[in-house]
């Protein structure tokens, strides 16, 4: 029996895709991509700062994901290319093989990092919100009985799945590749997607700014003393500015350390 970590949001999505896919028949574009995480993989930088500036691509943002059977249904055949962009882990075999029952001519790209930094900054994440797990109970490399076994941080059968679920081979970067080469990265999206990067050299920054070690300490303490309970009959609006607030109260919390 897994820990179950306060704060630990990874219950799946209620996917509209999953449904709408099922209600089309198979179609082709001219261009479908897919960027399909994965999170904690410098999704927020490519989702900001990267897909934006791709001249000859139509970029919808992350909110927009869901829609995507639906919005290149109304859509019809256009003359440019599409590009979506979401962040999956565990269910990204599963929902690869659903997406590609319908649109196998889609293009995948995928992110990923190597996974000790994974899981660094996937455990800062945790705790930002509302985690109070220590590592060891976060991801125990010992026993394999924490949160995170082994096998979820195995690429290859994730790689393999996309492969598997579409006709056209799948773009893989490494996150290690955007930190010690953004160009080399950048080159390799413009000649996948046929698409001309118009972004300046001062978009190249970090999006996010991590805590530091003393802070997550300090922040831990302070969720384990205070646990967050997430309101489950409120109306949606109201159960996210009550999140909203404590993800304030966390951030100062964090600033006091």
């Amino acid at each position: 029996q897994r820990p179950s970590p306060q704060g630990l949001f990874l219950v799946p999505l209620e996917l509209d895709e999953a449904s709408l896919v099922q209600l089309l028949p198979p179609m082709r574009h001219h261009g479908l991509y897919l960027h399909l995480g994965i999170p904690k993989a410098a999704s927020t930088y490519l989702q900001l700062k990267v897909f934006p500036q791709l001249r000859g691509i139509h970029y919808y943002r992350k909110k927009y994901f869901r829609q995507f059977p639906e919005i290149l249904n109304k859509a019809g055949e256009k003359e440019y290319p599409y590009l979506f962009s979401t962040e999956m882990f565990r269910e990204l075999a599963s929902r690869a093989r659903n997406i590609g029952q319908t649109f196998p001519d889609a293009r995948a790209i995928l992110v990923f990092r190597r996974q000790d930094r994974w899981l660094r900054s996937r455990y800062k994440y945790y705790l930002w919100k509302n985690g109070t797990l220590n590592f060891r109970q976060y991801f125990d490399l010992a026993n394999d009985q924490g949160w995170w076994r082994q096998a979820d941080l195995y690429y290859r059968p994730k790689i393999e799945a996309v492969r598997a679920s579409f006709n056209h081979e799948p773009l893989v970067l490494l996150l290690d590749e955007l930190q010690d080469g953004k160009q080399t990265l950048i080159k390799k999206l413009e000649s996948y997607m046929a698409a001309s990067y118009q972004g300046q050299a001062d978009q190249q920054k970090r999006v996010k700014e991590a805590f530091s070690e003393r802070q997550l300490i300090f922040l831990r303490q302070f969720n384990q003393a205070f646990p967050y309970q997430k309101p489950r009959s409120w109306p949606r609006f109201l159960k996210q500015t009550h999140m909203n607030i404590r993800q304030g109260l966390n951030y100062l919390v964090a600033l006091t350390a």
